[in-house]
């Protein structure tokens, strides 16, 4: 299910960022802050007008304009990029997986199977939730037997080969998981065969 995408030389977030050189700054301001902080408010809102307004010459702009880089991993990547992931542990708020399970990760094939309500989706959420996917369900489903009022937020964390820990957090970016590993199943195999 999850692939290690820096042994093909391919990386997303080094092509966005070619990508996104070539962009008016209002579009860099948005495509920066979306990748940021994932939703927009209204003073980012009011920012992302206001370079508009500017680089299509409606308003005068200022002598200096902003920068907005895209705060991608790209750069860091070369430097400490997680050859491969050893566990998924500390599990919390996820299905009714038992708080602080460890999925340990084999370093060549890793088979999660068992009855119904084991943990299996679980733990496919998980990834597909930190890690790059086409898939568009990405919701991570907390306990059901929890009131929702009292579930917490589902959060895991990642142990890379060389002993990284790497945080995880649902509705948070995890650029340290999505620049290096894919996630490809049945939810978004329609999008690589009809597209």
């Amino acid at each position: 299910m999850s692939t290690d995408m820096t042994h093909s030389g391919f990386s997303i977030f080094t092509e966005l960022e070619k990508w996104a050189s070539q962009l008016e700054i209002w579009q860099q301001c948005m495509l920066s802050k979306l990748i940021n902080q994932i939703e927009l408010n209204e003073d980012d809102y009011k920012t992302i007008l206001q370079e508009l307004l500017w680089d299509k010459k409606l308003e005068l702009p200022p002598e200096e304009r902003a920068n907005y880089p895209l705060g991608t991993p790209a750069a860091k990547a070369a430097a400490g990029a997680p050859a491969g992931l050893r566990a998924i542990k500390s599990v919390v708020g996820v299905n009714a997986l038992t708080p602080n399970q460890r999925l340990d990760i084999g370093p060549q094939l890793t088979v999660v199977y068992g009855p119904n309500g084991s943990g299996k989706s679980g733990y496919a959420r998980i990834l597909k939730a930190s890690c790059f996917t086409r898939s568009k369900s990405l919701d991570i489903v907390g306990n059901i037997n929890v009131p929702a009022n009292e579930r917490p937020i589902p959060k895991a964390t990642f142990e890379s080969e060389s002993g990284a820990e790497i945080p995880f957090e649902t509705g948070k970016p995890c650029p340290e998981l999505a620049e290096h590993f894919a996630v490809f199943d049945s939810s978004c195999i329609r999008v690589y065969i009809d597209g």
